[in-house]
C-alpha cells in the first residue's frame, strides 16, 4: 500500500454545478478518481478550502486557505509543514510547480510560448511573462531521483529542452476517454455534393488566437470560396464578449454557414451534430477533447503542434495538418481531402477513430503514473 498525496488548486471546481470546464479540470477528476479507487493507494488529498467535500475513497484530507496562484509561497509552506507530521510515500503536484515532489505537467511552459509565437510578439511576451516562475521551472530537476509526467511527447520534449529535465525522469502518460453509451458513430453524408445535410465541421473555441479560431475561420472562407457545401457548429461559451471572432465571420461572409453554442456541460449533442472536429491550436498540450470527439466516432482533424496530433494514425483514425508555416493553407487542403471522401471511407474513418478511443482508456494513463510514485 503506498501513502500518496495529491496536491490539486480545487475541489470545487471539479464538481460545479455547471459541469467540469477545461480539460485540466477533467483530467485531475479522472486522477482523483483513480487514485482514490485504487487498491493499493492510501490518499491524501491536498486542496484549497471550499465546500465540504467527501470524496468516495479519499483516506485524509488537508486543506490550504489561499489560492495557490496567488499566493504560492504561502500555501507551499502550509503544505511543506503538513507533510513534515504526516509522512507519505510520494507527494503529487497536478500542474503546480512545486520545489519538491513529483509534479504532472499539463500545460507547455512561456519559454515554449514564445519560441512559437511570432516574432513581433515574443517582446509583449517577454514583458508579462513570470521571471520568478521561470526560475522555478529551471530548478525543478534539482531534486534527485524526482518523477515528472507530461500529458504528450510534445510537453516533455518542451520541458527537457528549455529547463534541462532528464528525459529518463519524464515519462508521458497520455489522458484516457470515457466511452459513451452509445456504441455507433453518426452516419456519415451519402454524397458531400448532393445530400440535403451538408458535412459538418465543429470546434471548440475558448480563445481564437491560441486555439487557432481565426486559423479555422479563414481556412472555412477559403473552402466556401471555392464552391465546397459544408456547416459549422462552434461552441464558444464567451462569443458575447469575443468581437474579434464575431467581426471575422461577419467579415468572410461566414455567418449563415455557422451555428455557435454556449458551453456544453453535456458534449454529446454537440458530437451527434458534427462529422469532424477540428483542432487548430498553435499551443495545446493535449487536446482532450479530440480523443472525446473520437470516442463519438467524430472525425479528428488536428494541428500538428497539438499533443493530441500524436496519437492520428494519418488518414485512418483522422488527419494532422502543419501548423507551422503557412498553416491556413494546409488546413484548407485537409479540409478538401475530407470532403472529397466517399462514404465507405468517411464511416470507416470514423469507425476506426472510435475503435481507437475505445482502446485508450484511463486506467493506462493512472497506471503509468502510479507505477513511477
Amino acid at each position: 500500500m503506498k501513502k500518496v498525496a495529491l496536491v490539486i488548486h480545487s475541489l470545487d471546481v471539479l464538481f460545479a454545478p455547471e459541469g467540469v470546464k477545461g480539460g485540466a479540470n477533467i483530467l485531475n477528476l479522472a486522477l482523483l478518481s483513480a487514485l482514490a479507487n485504487h487498491p493499493m493507494v492510501e490518499l491524501t488529498l491536498i486542496t484549497l478550502v471550499g465546500q465540504n467535500r467527501q470524496v468516495a475513497g479519499v483516506a485524509h484530507y488537508f486543506y490550504f486557505d489561499k489560492s495557490i496562484y496567488t499566493d504560492k509561497a504561502y500555501v507551499l509552506d502550509q503544505i511543506s509543514a503538513f507533510l513534515a507530521e504526516n509522512l507519505h510515500d510520494s507527494v503529487l503536484f497536478s500542474d503546480v510547480i512545486a520545489p519538491f515532489g513529483q509534479v504532472l505537467l499539463q500545460s507547455h511552459s512561456i519559454a515554449h510560448r514564445r519560441a512559437m509565437e511570432p516574432w513581433w510578439i515574443r517582446p509583449l511576451t517577454s514583458i508579462f511573462s513570470k521571471k520568478r516562475h521561470q526560475a522555478q521551472l529551471a530548478a525543478m530537476g534539482d531534486v534527485a531521483n524526482r518523477q515528472f509526467f507530461t500529458v504528450s511527447q510534445v510537453i516533455k520534449e518542451d520541458y527537457v529542452r528549455h529547463f534541462g529535465l532528464d528525459a529518463n525522469r519524464v515519462h508521458v502518460a497520455y489522458p484516457g476517454v470515457s466511452m459513451p453509451e452509445s456504441s455507433e458513430p453518426a452516419p456519415s453524408p451519402q454524397s458531400i455534393e448532393h445530400t440535403a445535410k451538408p458535412f459538418t465541421f465543429g470546434m471548440v473555441n475558448t480563445s481564437s488566437l491560441n486555439k487557432g479560431g481565426w486559423l479555422f475561420l479563414l481556412s472555412l472562407a477559403w473552402l466556401k470560396f471555392s464552391g465546397q457545401r459544408f456547416s459549422v457548429v462552434m461552441v464558444h461559451p464567451k462569443i458575447a464578449k469575443d468581437l474579434f471572432t464575431k467581426g471575422l465571420i461577419i467579415a468572410l461572409g461566414l455567418q449563415s454557414s455557422i451555428t455557435i453554442l454556449p458551453f456544453q456541460k453535456e458534449m454529446a449533442t454537440f458530437y451527434a451534430e458534427i462529422d469532424a472536429l477540428v483542432l487548430p491550436s498553435l499551443n495545446e498540450a493535449f487536446g482532450l477533447v479530440v480523443t472525446e470527439a473520437m470516442s463519438h466516432g467524430v472525425i479528428p482533424i488536428v494541428s500538428s503542434t497539438a499533443g493530441a496530433a500524436e496519437l492520428i494514425q494519418q488518414g485512418e483514425t483522422g488527419f494532422v495538418f502543419e501548423r507551422r508555416g503557412v498553416p491556413i493553407g494546409q488546413l484548407f487542403k485537409v479540409f478538401q481531402t475530407v470532403l472529397g471522401l466517399g462514404y465507405d471511407e468517411l464511416s470507416s474513418v470514423k469507425l476506426q477513430a472510435r475503435k481507437f478511443a475505445a482502446s485508450f482508456g484511463w486506467q493506462q494513463f493512472t497506471e503509468t503514473i502510479i507505477q513511477q510514485l
